[in-house]
């Protein structure tokens, strides 16, 4: 889940930085967002997989680039439903959801790419 997290604030970071090209029309995430994203949250896992035992470097690299891929696909997604909302209520109702999206789709995901790393 730190992975997770790590990659929707160097995604933002990125965003804040430079915005261009977005990633699709209408989207505020851009393809820097993206880049920082995954590289921040596999380089968390590598970093986590060293000093954790059942993992190693490698694994943990792609245990946080799986993870990281995930949140930043549902925080698009959350992005791109906040621009097809139709009044102020409806991006209102959508903002807790842009926060907890990305750590509930990766959860999954980071299980069962243990389950397969680790076995």
């Amino acid at each position: 889940m730190l992975c997770a997290g790590a990659a929707v604030v160097a995604g933002r970071a990125g965003d804040a930085i430079l915005l261009r090209p977005a990633l699709v029309h209408g989207a505020k995430r851009g393809a820097l967002g993206l880049v920082l994203a995954v590289l921040a949250s596999a380089g968390l896992g590598a970093l986590l997989g060293v000093t954790w035992a059942p993992l190693s470097a490698a694994s943990g690299t792609a245990l946080g680039a799986a993870c990281g891929v995930a949140a930043v696909v549902a925080d698009l997604a959350t992005d791109l439903a906040e621009d097809d909302a139709l009044d102020e209520r409806r991006r209102s109702a959508l903002r807790p959801l842009a926060m907890l999206l990305p750590l509930v789709v990766a959860a999954p995901v980071a299980y069962a790419a243990a389950r397969l790393l680790v076995g």
